[in-house]
């Protein structure tokens, strides 16, 4: 699913997807080295000698089902607002609805974390290093960010609490 998210005016001011993985024989760190998180088919669809290295702690970790949350953009005139935490929270709540997942996940580039975005985000795992070279975009270096399902429950009932 995508959010869509618009101003008074009706104006595209922001957006974030999420996806499902079923990793319940597999985890990130073996889905990333195949490229299989990032492709249907790595062999037809790969960059010539693209890889990805994952030496994240927690990266086996993220298996069963999988909530990707991440490729969140939003305009520069409503950055700052608190969607940074608001939006990366109702995606995984509703894929946590949605899909009863596990874990959710999401990426990060190392300037989101130096510059604080990330600790906006409510991720309880913000880990280094996935390495990802030879990609479309060339090399990067990437956080892989994480929340299990016990703390993600105990967030949602945290936001229900504050609703009443």
């Amino acid at each position: 699913f995508w959010l869509c998210l618009r101003d008074r005016e009706g104006t595209f001011v922001g957006a974030q997807c999420a996806k499902l993985y079923d990793w319940q024989d597999s985890n990130f760190k073996i889905e990333a080295e195949s490229l299989r998180f990032v492709y249907a088919d790595p062999q037809a669809s790969a960059f010539p000698e693209e890889m990805i290295t994952c030496t994240a702690p927690s990266a086996e970790r993220v298996s069963g089902l999988v909530c990707y949350s991440g490729n969140a953009w939003f305009h520069p005139q409503v950055r700052g607002t608190g969607l940074a935490k608001l939006v990366p929270l109702l995606s995984r709540t509703f894929g946590f609805h949605f899909w009863d997942t596990d874990i959710t996940c999401a990426l990060a580039v190392p300037a989101l974390v130096e510059k604080g975005v990330v600790a906006n985000y409510g991720y309880s795992r913000v880990e280094p290093i996935i390495d990802w070279r030879n990609c479309f975009f060339g090399d990067v270096q990437l956080y892989l960010l994480s929340k299990p399902r016990q703390e993600l429950e105990r967030d949602m009932a945290r936001s229900l609490e504050g609703l009443s």
